[in-house]
């Protein structure tokens, strides 16, 4: 008698996992960053969080390549590829997003023509993607910009010109739902946006991650958007490290207690 056999579930290869190795970053003389090191897997929810100036943000930057972050040691791959050293625009062809905290401001370049120009240039030799022609283009903004509840005006907008902290944050969802990344890292996604807005950013990315195994870290400040997400990891960062991981018990901690029972003496 045959005997029978269970089909186990298959890990995410290799090729899909972002990871982030020991990284080092100095900004300026100054060491920021000391050896931060986190994988994060399609389809996943990552939150990092902190006291301010604990270097979430010097993180983010560094690993989208600002060049006012030097990595001074350790790695960033997607998979088998090596991109520490690589340039933007090859970070972006490899599916990576980085979500602003300050997004900048760019006046007499509209949404609409921005978002066509980035999509084209991020598809430029990728197999089976087409020039989008304003037409064509059109079509996919419109989608998008439903998806958030945003007005079709929207993108006829110059780029975060004379934007309320709020608007500028959704600019920021609407490129990344645009763009369709494979890893997407959200600087304060949920700052400057009401209760309402709040609620169609935490939606967007909860059905972006199941249903486009895109995967998210998300930098906030708010400890209860625990009751939107459901993360798969928690990260407290301070002093430049990552001082705790688990899960949203680590949210419920931070809400009830802050971040002393957490970091120590560690700022």
């Amino acid at each position: 008698m045959n005997k029978k056999t269970t089909k186990k579930k298959s890990a995410p290869r290799d090729e899909e996992c972002f990871s982030v190795t020991d990284l080092h970053v100095s900004v300026g003389d100054t060491p920021i960053i000391r050896g931060v090191t986190f994988a994060l897997r399609p389809g996943q929810i990552h939150i990092l969080m902190g006291p301010n100036g604990s270097g979430k943000s010097t993180l983010l930057n560094a690993i989208f390549g600002n060049p006012h972050c030097t990595i001074t040691s350790g790695t960033l791959t997607i998979g088998k590829k090596d991109f520490t050293t690589a340039p933007v625009h090859e970070r972006a062809r490899a599916g990576l997003f980085l979500g602003f905290q300050e997004p900048a401001e760019i006046p007499g370049v509209t949404i609409g023509s921005f978002l066509r120009t980035a999509k084209n240039t991020i598809n430029e030799g990728v197999p089976g993607t087409e020039h989008l022609t304003p037409m064509a283009f059109a079509g996919i903004l419109k989608r998008s910009l439903q998806t958030l509840d945003l007005d079709e005006r929207f993108g006829g907008r110059s780029l975060n010109d004379g934007f309320s902290g709020g608007e500028k944050k959704k600019n920021e969802l609407l490129q990344m739902v645009v763009l369709q990344p494979r890893f997407a890292l959200l600087d304060e996604f949920d700052s400057g946006l009401d209760v309402d807005a709040l609620k169609v950013a935490v939606s967007v990315i909860m059905k972006t991650a199941a249903k486009e195994k895109t995967g998210f870290l998300l930098v906030s400040h708010n400890p209860r958007i625990l009751k939107g997400l459901t993360p798969s990891g928690v990260h407290v960062m301070a002093g430049g490290r990552i001082v705790r991981t688990g899960g949203s018990d680590v949210l419920k901690e931070i809400d009830k207690h802050g971040y002393e029972r957490l970091v120590g003496g560690i700022l």
